[in-house]
């Protein structure tokens, strides 16, 4: 059964924290969803749904990673009646920018973040003095429900891959999911706004009518496990949660980081976890 692609538009409505590698006293956020933080977010609402005692996390997560591939969703701008993402894109002599969908404006990844981040500062408590705990200061970045230079609201787009329809039927019952870090303080509510059938991601042609989907592109939007190919970008090893533990992915390798580019375009299959890997 070949894939079919949906463009996804979520509405950011309350501050977001996605973790990346703290610095100092700073954790870090990430300035996207990983596809692996949405199918963990969407097999939780589905698991608890299905079950009427304690949910079947694993068989709903396996039957959604056999039947569903989601893209990594990026912030998004309000312009007039559409929304306009913002990408990943390393250029030689500049670094990390951001490129509006559509057009040639970018933003280098510092301006950016400044557009789309604020920080709040948190400590532990000690028990016994009701004190602030020694050492336990620190900051957690986060993404801000509104742009700070424009004051208008920030949207996550992406894309979602279906192969079986029931499945993606539970998804879309789903209009209102929470996301990312310290989702019990009442952060990473997304509220979705709308959804179409498409044929391209970000601009990009797929393949559908393989195991995996297929995205042909200069420029991985996703973790891109290294290979051969020869790309200009900077890589990263990822750990995850998985089974309650903390692990590095596919046995530590180095992956690419989202914008990593290359002169031509390459065949990238999505794997079970959102991960993009050369064919």
């Amino acid at each position: 059964m070949n894939w079919q692609i949906f463009r996804w538009i979520w509405q950011l409505e309350s501050p977001l924290y996605i973790g990346a590698t703290p610095a100092g006293s700073v954790n870090r956020c990430r300035l996207y969803i990983p596809a692996r933080a949405m199918w963990g977010a969407f097999t939780a609402e589905i698991a608890r749904r299905r079950s009427m005692s304690f949910p079947d996390y694993g068989s709903v997560g396996s039957d959604i990673q056999s039947n569903i591939r989601f893209s990594y969703f990026y912030p998004a701008e309000r312009t007039r009646d559409e929304w306009k993402t913002w990408l990943p894109l390393y250029k030689e002599g500049s670094g990390l920018v951001w490129q509006c969908e559509g057009d040639n404006q970018t933003v280098d990844d510092r301006n950016f973040r400044i557009r789309l981040l604020s920080t709040h500062p948190s400590t532990s408590v000690d028990p016994i003095s009701d004190t602030a705990l020694e050492g336990s200061l620190h900051e957690t970045e986060h993404i801000n429900p509104y742009w700070r230079h424009s004051r208008l609201p920030v949207a996550l787009v992406g894309y979602i891959f279906v192969r079986k329809d029931a499945i993606f039927e539970e998804l879309q019952k789903h209009t209102t999911i929470a996301i990312g870090g310290d989702t019990r303080y009442g952060f990473g509510v997304l509220r979705r706004l709308a959804y179409h059938k498409d044929t391209l991601a970000f601009g990009c042609k797929v393949v559908l009518n393989q195991i995996n989907p297929v995205v042909v592109s200069k420029r991985v939007l996703a973790h891109a496990l290294v290979n051969k190919d020869e790309l200009s970008g900077n890589c990263e090893i990822l750990v995850q949660w998985d089974s309650g533990r903390l692990s590095p992915v596919n046995n530590a390798s180095l992956f690419w980081q989202p914008g990593a580019y290359s002169d031509q375009d390459r065949n990238w299959q999505i794997n079970e976890s959102g991960y993009w890997s050369p064919m």
